[in-house]
């Protein structure tokens, strides 16, 4: 695993053990391509946009698009 990629399975066994919804996790993406920011748009997952960094949501099923573009999650309420 590159350096600036993110474990997203990690991430969601450690919410799952925690009790924390993904609905409450932020992921930051960098990178995206507009075909791929408009796949995400198409699915309502992001927050805030900035150039080719995202800040957005997991899917509806748990699945986090383009794992290899994450740089890092956030939990929301922390």
């Amino acid at each position: 695993m590159a350096s600036n990629e993110c474990d997203i399975e990690e991430v969601k066994r450690n919410a799952y053990a925690q009790g924390v919804a993904l609905s409450e996790i932020a992921i930051f993406y960098d990178g995206l391509t507009d075909d791929e920011k408009d796949l995400m748009r198409e699915q309502n997952l992001i927050t805030h946009e900035n150039g080719g960094s995202v800040i957005a949501r997991f899917a509806e099923g748990g699945e986090a698009l383009f794992p290899e573009k994450i740089t890092g999650v956030h939990y929301l309420a922390a």
